[in-house]
């Protein structure tokens, strides 16, 4: 699910992710309210919910942008004579 690699140049889409699942246990933890909806509600609803903003974000990366990857340029060594 969370897949953070701190070695690439993307530790900050990372560090965005485990902070979104914090603020979601503060949240539930102060809000118990919502704690209990979501202890009530059947698991089925949220597996949905999830494959539908899944299939809607269409692997387009989390802005809804291009995300093309350019292929790495070849080097060609040079032939000694």
């Amino acid at each position: 699910m969370i897949k953070c690699d701190i070695n690439s140049k993307k530790h900050s889409m990372c560090a965005i992710k485990l902070a979104v699942v914090a603020f979601v246990f503060i949240v539930m933890n102060l809000w118990t309210g919502l704690a209990n909806w979501v202890q009530a509600t059947n698991v089925w609803w949220f597996v949905g919910a999830f494959v539908i903003l899944v299939l809607a974000a269409g692997g387009s990366g989390c802005c809804g942008g291009k995300t093309e990857m350019k292929p790495e340029k070849k080097v060609a060594k040079k032939k000694k004579k």
